[in-house]
Order: structure tokens, then C-alpha cells, then sequence
């Protein structure tokens, strides 16, 4: 057995030996869910049980409240960080209205707070968990929030991203210190008036693969550093042979690259074929996800055409060649170029007025 995964296999032993050890003095799964929060986490799996408070509302004079007010709502943190020993029931008071935490068992990845609290545009709120390491290590925490989200682990902030977004897992790695035991961690997300929700957990080595190339194939330059960091290796090929090196070439993100370069990656690699690198991508995308059809072309010649996903999610009907796509804007950069080709041959000029050349 190779030396990572020696480690991998003592991590989870390690893990399973921390579960059976809190077994043992008599927690249980029904007595976490009612009275706090604590997981004892297998690697990679999104907490799912925790402590709920809120819905806070953003102090305003006006409906919705401004921009400003939304920021400095989202800056103010009520002491909930400090607070220790959190359990169900517990009460709080902030501006004046008394709160008490309430216990949440989410069924999915993602955290539904509208499902929770109901219909609550423009508000806050905190939700708390524990998780229990069996060692002190450098993680990765990735998380994922519909609105403005802010994390605290063991009192410290590690995150905050002031957006206004639909919520999706992953959508934001950051690096985490855990000790040995029990780990505090605080999520704040804040409503911007759509969806409400989150998501968050502890990747597992056998995460970063994916994870990178999919970073790699977004451009998310930070998300890759992170993950870099970490023990990502950007030469190991994710699928067909491609590695994350590659699909930064081909995508010309030269600061992706660099970085890569920096972490033992070689930019000089050739790339596979079109097909390979095709195939690699639609390997990288969710199967039960919105899906894509694509047709890869070379000198004339057809490398590559395939089909990926749901062409209807509700009724999992799959992506094929019969599929009608709405054409939506796809017509613009067309007409762009188009323009532009024009311009080149000196038939019009990018700052004609319409009227001269469709006078009708």
C-alpha cells in the first residue's frame, strides 16, 4: 500500500474509532438531534444536523431594507460566535426579541431555511453543528448558500463571501485548522430576498480530484489554490487521461496554470485529443444535472459528439441527438462575429448607427 493511501486508511479507521468511541458513552443519534448538534463525520459527508436560529430580521426604515443596512445586518454578529455549550431550547436575545435555538435534521446536502422558518424575505440566520475530529489536521471546508454566508470555526471566521446567489454544494472552499475532538462551527446566511438555504462539509482527500479539475474547468482560480495547497496533485489525470494541467492549457487560464506549475504540475504537457479531453469534461459534470450536447470538430473533420445530462429534470429525460434546445441568446455572439468579420473587410464600422444599414 502506497503512502497516501496508508493514510487514507488510518484517517478512516481513526474516524470509525472516534464513532464507536462516542457509541460507547451513550450518545445517541436521537439525544444529538434533539439536544445539539454533534457529528461524528465520515469524510467528505455534508453535516446535516444542527441548531437553528433565527429568522432575524434586518433592522430598516424602508421595505426592502437598502443595500446598506443589508451590509451592516450582515457585519453584525449578536455575540452568537462567543457562545459555547449551545444546545436545543436555548434562548437568545437580540434587538430586543427573544429567540431560542431549535434543532434541524436536514433529509439533503442542502439546508432548506425557508422550508424551516417559512417565507421570510430580507433576514438572518445562525445555524450551529459540532464535528468531532480524531486528530488535529488541516481540512478543507467546502460550503454552499442561497444569499450572503459567513463561517466561524472554534469562535475564529474562516469565511465570508457577501453575495447574492441560488444555493449549490461547493461553492466555496476554504481552509480550516481542526483539533483534536470536538470543533465549533457557525454558519451565518443572510436573505437577500430568493432562496435561503445552505450547505456545508469537510472534503475528503478523494474529493480533491474532482474537485480541482472541476475548479480548473471554472476558473476558479482561489478554489484551485486551496486545493493545491492541500495535497491536490495537478498532474493526475481525472478521466481519459486528462489532467487538470491540461484543461488549464486549453482554456488558456494562464493563472490557473502558474499555479499548477508552482505545485509540481508541467504546462509543456501536450493535451490529448479533442475527443479525450470531450469525454473528460462530460465525466466531470453531474449525470442527473441539466444536461448539454456537444459536437467537437477538427479540420473538417468530427472528433468527438456527444450527449450529457437531462433535457427535463423532473421527469429524467435524458440529453440525445433528437433534443430541441431553446436558442435563447445564442444568436448574439454569432451576430458578433459577424459584425466584427464585416468590419475587418471594411463593409461597416462597429459605431454605425443601426438606421444606415437597416434603414426600415
Amino acid at each position: 500500500m502506497i503512502p497516501h493511501q496508508e493514510r487514507l486508511a488510518q484517517t478512516g479507521l481513526l474516524w470509525s474509532a472516534c464513532c464507536w468511541a462516542l457509541l460507547a458513552l451513550g450518545i445517541s443519534m436521537a439525544a444529538e438531534a434533539s439536544n445539539s448538534a454533534v457529528t461524528c463525520l465520515e469524510p467528505g459527508a455534508h453535516l446535516d444536523r444542527w441548531l437553528l436560529l433565527g429568522p432575524i430580521s434586518i433592522p430598516s426604515e424602508t421595505a426592502p431594507p437598502r443595500g446598506s443596512e443589508r451590509l451592516e445586518a450582515f457585519d453584525t454578529d449578536h455575540g452568537v460566535p462567543a457562545l459555547r455549550d449551545l444546545s436545543a431550547g436555548m434562548p437568545l436575545e437580540i434587538d430586543g426579541e427573544s429567540f431560542a435555538w431549535e434543532p434541524l435534521e436536514s433529509p439533503r446536502p442542502i439546508a432548506d431555511l425557508t422550508a424551516h422558518f417559512g417565507e421570510t424575505p430580507f433576514a438572518m440566520a445562525y445555524a450551529y453543528a459540532e464535528i468531532v475530529s480524531p486528530e488535529a489536521r488541516e481540512a478543507v471546508m467546502a460550503i454552499g448558500s442561497g444569499g450572503s454566508v459567513k463561517v466561524w470555526v472554534n469562535g475564529q471566521e474562516v469565511h465570508r463571501n457577501w453575495t447574492h446567489r441560488p444555493v449549490r454544494k461547493d461553492q466555496d472552499l476554504v481552509p480550516v485548522d481542526l483539533k483534536a475532538g470536538t470543533n465549533r462551527v457557525l454558519v451565518k446566511v443572510q436573505n437577500h430576498g430568493g432562496e435561503w438555504a445552505f450547505a456545508c462539509r469537510i472534503l475528503a482527500e478523494t474529493d480533491y480530484p474532482r474537485q480541482l479539475f472541476r475548479r480548473t474547468v471554472e476558473g476558479g482560480a482561489d478554489a484551485v489554490e486551496v486545493l493545491l495547497d492541500h495535497g491536490a496533485d495537478p498532474a493526475r489525470s481525472y478521466a481519459e487521461r486528462v489532467t487538470p494541467v491540461h484543461m488549464a492549457r486549453v482554456t488558456g487560464r494562464e493563472d490557473i496554470l502558474q499555479l499548477m506549475e508552482d505545485h509540481g504540475g508541467d504546462p509543456s504537457e501536450p493535451p490529448p485529443r479533442p475527443e479525450a479531453m470531450a469525454k473528460a469534461l462530460f465525466a466531470a459534470l453531474r449525470a442527473d444535472g441539466p444536461g448539454m450536447a456537444a459536437l467537437v470538430g477538427l479540420d473538417g473533420a468530427i472528433e468527438f459528439e456527444g450527449y450529457h445530462g437531462l433535457a427535463n429534470a423532473q421527469h429524467e429525460v435524458p440529453v440525445t441527438a433528437d433534443t430541441k434546445f431553446p436558442i435563447a441568446s445564442l444568436t448574439k455572439p454569432f451576430t458578433a462575429a459577424a459584425i466584427l468579420a464585416l468590419a475587418e473587410e471594411e463593409r461597416l464600422d462597429v459605431d454605425d448607427p443601426l438606421s444606415k444599414h437597416l434603414p426600415y
